[in-house]
């Protein structure tokens, strides 16, 4: 992990920021968002957001005060605790490529991914200083899709590697102050 010194660039003036908010806010409100997840659906229920079938409508005072909640850092923790990252502020966190469809070597060419390649990913990702975390899904498993569950891959990194595993797939164990405790 490193700390990045260097100013962020300002490509969005203030009013154009505060245009993307403000229509993010009406999309949230208006349209919603569809979860298939019955707990997240009680849970947003209980907090009193509006819910139609699964589509959950979120008031923006209630997204303003739940951001106000979110630390500025936390940390993923590893199964080595040396290798735990710290997400947010000036951290810097590199992380594997995510989901390519395609993976090309110099014996084989272009081709679908395997498990063998998998793992060799896991391998590189472990062996490598400047990568921090183990990643996701490392490429699509288009050939590998029959050989195991996205709980059974993310099973054998943690077995492969000591680096935290970030993933989309996989539930953050930070909490907003929402989270079902």
């Amino acid at each position: 992990m490193w700390t990045n010194t260097l100013k962020p660039y300002d490509i969005l003036s203030e009013d154009q920021v505060q245009q993307i908010h403000d229509h993010a806010m009406q999309i949230l409100q208006e349209i919603g968002v569809d979860f298939l997840y019955p707990r997240a659906l009680d849970t947003f229920s209980r907090a009193g957001l509006k819910i139609e079938e699964s589509r959950v409508h979120f008031e923006p005072a209630f997204i303003e005060e739940q951001i106000k909640k979110v630390p500025e850092t936390f940390q993923v923790q590893a199964r080595n605790p040396a290798n735990t990252v710290t997400i947010g502020g000036n951290h810097m966190v590199n992380a594997p490529v995510y989901g390519p469809p395609f993976i090309t070597d110099l014996d084989r060419g272009r081709r679908g991914a395997t498990i063998a390649d998998f793992t060799n990913f896991d391998k590189m990702a472990q062996a490598t200083p400047q990568i921090h975390c183990a990643g996701g899904t490392k490429f699509m498993r288009t050939k590998m899709a029959r050989l195991g569950t996205d709980a059974s891959f993310s099973f054998a990194t943690s077995l492969r590697t000591s680096m935290t595993r970030l993933s989309a797939s996989r539930p953050c164990s930070c909490s907003t102050g929402l989270a079902t405790r």
